[in-house]
C-alpha cells in the first residue's frame, strides 16, 4: 500500500503543487516568501524597511551592500562601487608595500610574492578616490574635517 510522504522536498517552490499537499505533510519551502528568502527579495525588502519602522532605519548599519543586477540603476551603482573598492585596494596595497620598504626600487625580499604597484595604476586609483571623496563631501555623507 502506498502512503503519502511526510516530507516533500523540491528544488524550488515553483516545483510544488501546493493544493496537493496534505495537512500533515511538511515541505522544505514556504509559498510566497521570496521577499525574504531570495537575495533580490531581501535587498528590496530591506531598502523599503524605512517605510515600516517609525523614526526610520539605516540598513547600511547592519546589512552589507547589496544590488539588484537586473535593475539598470543598481547595476550602474554596483560597477561604481566595485571600481571604488578596487581603487581603494590598490592604494592600500601601495601604502603597505611602501611601509615594508618594497617598491619599484626592488627592496622586496627574495621570493616575496607582492609585486610593486605600477605608478600609473596608483595615480589612476588616487584620482578615482579623490573623485569619490569629493562626491561624499558634496552629498554630506562624510565629514572629512
Amino acid at each position: 500500500e502506498r502512503e503519502a510522504p511526510h516530507l516533500v522536498w523540491a528544488l524550488s517552490d515553483l516545483d510544488v503543487n501546493w493544493e496537493a499537499i496534505a495537512g500533515r505533510q511538511a515541505m522544505n519551502h514556504f509559498p510566497g516568501v521570496g521577499a525574504l528568502t531570495t537575495k533580490t527579495g531581501l535587498c528590496s525588502t530591506l531598502r523599503d524597511l524605512h517605510w515600516w519602522v517609525n523614526g526610520g532605519v539605516d540598513v547600511r548599519e547592519f546589512f552589507p551592500r547589496c544590488y539588484r543586477l537586473s535593475d539598470q540603476g543598481d547595476r550602474r551603482a554596483f560597477v561604481i562601487d566595485y571600481r571604488r573598492t578596487a581603487a581603494a585596494a590598490v592604494l592600500r596595497l601601495h601604502l603597505s608595500l611602501g611601509a615594508k620598504g618594497e617598491g619599484r626600487s626592488g627592496g622586496a625580499s627574495p621570493g616575496a610574492s607582492a609585486a610593486p604597484v605600477a605608478p600609473r595604476l596608483v595615480r589612476l586609483a588616487l584620482h578615482a578616490v579623490k573623485l569619490w571623496v569629493r562626491e561624499l563631501r558634496q552629498t554630506g555623507d562624510v565629514d572629512l574635517a
